[in-house]
C-alpha cells in the first residue's frame, strides 16, 4: 500500500526549518476558503507555492499545484488552466525527483477527473488507459481506490449507462462509508440516480445520509444540493409549506457560497420551479447556468445544459431553431459529438424528456 499523502503532509509540522513547518498551516488557511471564497483560496495557494519554491521544496510546490488544479476546475470553472496544469503535473510526476512522492497517484487520477468533466466520451480511451495504469502500475492508497471507483461512476453516467454508474457509485460508497467527506459525494450521485429511476424511497434515504455526512465535514455545496432535494420531494408530496421552507433554505445557503453550485443543484431547482408553474424562472436559471459554463472549458456540462434548456423550452412551447442551432454548435467542440447530436434530434422530434437515453 502506498504512503498516504496526509501522512507525508503531517510530517511537515515537524520539519527542522520553521518556514517549512508553516506550509501545512498555509494550506489549511487557504483550503478552508475553497467553497466560500475560491478566489482568495487561489491567491493563498499561490502565495504558499511561491514560499515553497523559495525554500527549495519541490515536493511542496507540486502539492500546492495539485490543489490549485482541483480548485480551478471544481470551484472556479477554469478547465482550460486546470487541464494545462494537470497535464504538466503528469509530466513532472515521471521525473526521478518525484518518483516516491505520495501525490503521484492523485496526479494521474486528477487528469482522469479533468478529462471526465471536459469530454468523457471523446476522452474515453484516454480515461480508461489512465485508470488501468493507476490500478496496475502504481501503488495506491485507500483514497485513490475510492476516487477511481467514483470516477468510473462519473464516466458511465456520462456515457448514459445509468445502472452501471449506480453499481460503481455503490461500490465507492461501500469502500469509503467511514469517511464522511467522500461518502457525501457518493450519496449525492446515488440520490440523482434514484430520482431518475423514480425510486423516491431510496432518494429520501440518500438525501438524509448525504446531508448528515456533508454537515459533519462542512461540504456546503452538497448541503445546498440536499436542501434542494428536500424542497422538491416535499413539493411532490404536495406539502407546500415544507417545500417553500426548504427551497428558501437552499437559496440562502447557495447565496452564502462563493462558488458555482453543482450541475445537479440546477437540475433540482429547475424541476422545482417548473413543477411550481414557474417555468419562466426555471428558464432564467438555465440561461444563467449556460452563461457561466460558456467560458469555463466544461464542454460536456455546457452541452448538457443546452439540452436541458432546449427541452424546457420545448415543454413551454417556445423552442426555436436558434436554440437547436446553438446546441449543435456547442456539440461541435466535442471530440465525438454524435451522442449529443442524437439527443438534439430527439428534441427536434418533440421528445423533451430530461433523462432520455438513460
Amino acid at each position: 500500500m502506498a504512503t498516504n499523502i496526509w501522512d507525508w503532509f503531517n510530517q511537515g509540522y515537524y520539519h527542522a526549518n520553521p518556514e517549512v513547518r508553516n506550509l501545512p498551516r498555509l494550506f489549511h488557511d487557504a483550503w478552508d476558503r475553497n467553497e466560500t471564497d475560491p478566489h482568495e483560496c487561489n491567491s493563498r495557494l499561490l502565495t504558499a507555492r511561491a514560499l515553497a519554491d523559495t525554500l527549495n521544496e519541490p515536493w511542496w510546490v507540486l502539492f500546492f499545484d495539485y490543489w490549485r488544479c482541483i480548485l480551478l476546475w471544481a470551484r472556479l470553472d477554469d478547465l482550460h488552466t486546470a487541464q494545462r496544469i494537470g497535464i504538466q503535473m503528469t509530466v513532472d510526476a515521471k521525473k526521478p525527483l518525484y518518483e516516491r512522492h505520495p501525490l503521484v497517484p492523485r496526479i494521474y487520477n486528477q487528469l482522469v477527473s479533468i478529462f471526465t468533466y471536459v469530454d468523457p466520451v471523446g476522452y474515453q480511451d484516454r480515461i480508461t488507459e489512465l485508470m488501468a495504469y493507476l490500478e496496475n502500475e502504481i501503488d495506491i492508497d485507500e483514497d485513490i481506490e475510492y476516487l477511481l471507483l467514483a470516477n468510473r461512476a462519473n464516466l458511465y453516467f456520462a456515457l448514459d449507462k445509468l445502472e452501471t454508474a449506480r453499481e460503481w457509485a455503490l461500490k465507492s460508497l461501500n469502500h469509503i462509508s467511514h469517511r464522511p467527506y467522500y461518502a457525501a459525494s457518493a450519496y449525492s450521485k446515488l440520490a440523482l440516480y434514484s430520482y431518475i429511476r423514480q425510486d423516491y424511497e431510496m432518494l429520501t434515504e440518500y438525501i438524509e445520509e448525504g446531508e448528515d455526512c456533508a454537515r459533519e465535514v462542512g461540504r456546503k455545496l452538497i448541503i445546498c444540493e440536499m436542501l434542494a432535494w428536500r424542497a422538491l420531494l416535499a413539493q411532490m408530496d404536495h406539502d407546500t409549506d415544507t417545500a417553500e421552507r426548504f427551497y428558501a433554505l437552499a437559496i440562502s445557503t447557495r447565496e452564502r457560497i462563493g462558488t458555482t453550485p453543482t450541475f445537479t443543484y440546477h437540475d433540482i431547482m429547475c424541476d422545482y420551479l417548473e413543477r411550481d408553474g414557474r417555468s419562466d424562472e426555471a428558464l432564467e436559471l438555465r440561461t444563467q447556468q449556460l452563461a457561466t459554463l460558456a467560458p469555463s472549458g466544461l464542454i460536456h456540462e455546457f452541452c448538457d445544459c443546452h439540452l436541458m434548456r432546449c427541452r424546457l423550452l420545448g415543454r413551454m412551447g417556445e423552442l426555436t431553431e436558434k436554440e437547436l442551432s446553438d446546441a449543435r454548435l456547442a456539440a461541435s467542440d466535442l471530440r465525438k459529438p454524435n451522442r449529443f447530436l442524437e439527443k438534439i434530434a430527439q428534441i427536434e422530434a418533440n421528445n423533451y424528456d430530461n433523462w432520455w437515453g438513460l
